[in-house]
């Protein structure tokens, strides 16, 4: 069958659920347990699981790999109470996992209906931005004088500062991405002035999880990348701002004692040993297998107080066990693997989903953004890093073939 991609772009459907999440979760901050909570989050599944079925693009069948990674989920929902919020839980990385990586069609996306994602998340976080400087202006006037980051990080209109910095990150990343694709000279200004936007946001988030894995994405792309002048660009930058930092002294206590915060690991280290207390007093089976969400965020607040280890693998591994793990590596191998492949086809494209795919693996070592999972911000996290670039990977592969 013969798609006409110019009129069918299934990043569309994706972007819109992000967004309308984002929007909603920003002027009507309710309970995550809401009945209408529940129902948003239940019709936007529902919009994006008709947007993939109707796709264009061949029949919709189950790939034999989705069977294993089911059962993986099953066994951990009998842990659960079956409340309305677990099984949307459950239900959605059913879904959605089956919607991208196992079902049979073939999605595939042209290089503009790329760049548009990319231009989208750009301006929701320019936007951001600018809300950031209009409402929390002090925040800028004042940094000279901060001796704390606690309590003085961006937000924006988002619920906390790790969720904004990974947002900010991924702009970022987008810009550079653009950059590195985008030759004309009249359109790239407007990624430098994003970038000018999005940079100071970010660092003064003080997420040390979103700064560091902005840092994995710059360095390995520098490394892989081929776009000479933004390498150029990035490592000239870079000599500048070491300099900076090691030659003032005011600089310097600013990262080191401010954003990076001494050092502190703000309850992490605690977390992950009572996280690994409970998995090693669980059966064996358990250890297989995962005791679910709720039980996981239960036993971490008898012990610590917090809800979540701030670990996505320490999570996994609780909630559904070494099988849990071998998915997700299984799934990052499998990407790694496929964009090597593409590396004969097209080496910027596949340098850059490669650095994203690093990206991603990165921001979830200390934060709780699982991907393929329901919450808005590991969703925005799965399609940016994991399903929009495989779906244009997909189109440089099978162009390739039939040529």
């Amino acid at each position: 069958m013969k798609i006409h991609l110019d009129k069918t772009n299934i990043v569309k459907p994706m972007v819109m659920y992000w967004i309308v999440l984002v929007v909603y979760k920003a002027f009507f901050p309710l309970d995550a347990k809401s009945t209408v909570d529940l129902v948003i989050k239940s019709l936007l599944l529902l919009y994006l699981i008709f947007s993939f079925i109707f796709y264009p693009s061949g029949k919709v069948g189950i790939k034999a790999i989705f069977f294993p990674f089911v059962l993986c989920l099953l066994i951990p929902f009998l842990h659960e109470s079956y409340t309305a919020k677990n099984v949307i839980i459950y239900a959605f990385v059913i879904i959605f996992t089956f919607l991208t990586m196992g079902n049979t069609k073939q999605y595939i996306i042209t290089k503009d209906q790329l760049i548009w994602f990319y231009n989208t998340v750009i301006i929701v976080m320019v936007i951001a931005s600018i809300y950031s400087a209009v409402f929390d202006t002090s925040k800028f006037l004042s940094v000279s004088g901060y001796t704390s980051a606690y309590g003085n990080e961006l937000k924006s209109f988002f619920d906390s500062s790790h969720i904004y910095g990974l947002y900010l990150s991924g702009a970022i990343i987008a810009c550079l991405i653009c950059l590195d694709q985008v030759k004309e000279i009249s359109k790239r200004k407007y990624y430098y002035i994003s970038l000018i936007l999005l940079i100071p946001n970010l660092i003064l988030t003080f997420s040390r999880t979103a700064i560091f894995s902005t840092a994995v994405f710059g360095i390995v792309y520098i490394l892989l990348g081929k776009n000479k002048i933004l390498k150029r660009s990035v490592i000239i930058l870079s000599i500048a701002a070491s300099i900076v930092v090691l030659t003032n002294d005011a600089v310097q206590k600013f990262l080191f004692s401010i954003v990076f915060k001494a050092g502190n690991m703000a309850g992490r280290d605690t977390l992950l040993n009572a996280s690994m207390n409970i998995y090693n007093q669980l059966l064996i089976i358990d250890k297989i297998f995962g005791i679910g969400f709720t039980e996981v965020r239960e036993e971490l607040v008898s012990l610590t107080g917090w809800e979540s280890a701030h670990n996505a693998y320490v999570e996994i591994l609780l909630a559904f066990g070494i099988l849990g793990i071998i998915w997700i590596f299984g799934l990052f191998f499998f990407l790694l693997f496929k964009y090597i492949r593409l590396f004969a086809i097209d080496k910027k494209w596949s340098v850059d989903f490669l650095c994203l795919l690093i990206w991603c693996f990165a921001m979830m070592l200390t934060n709780t953004f699982i991907i393929f999972t329901s919450s808005v911000d590991s969703y925005f996290l799965t399609i940016f890093a994991i399903v929009v670039p495989q779906f244009y990977a997909n189109t440089l592969l099978y162009e390739s073939s039939i040529q």
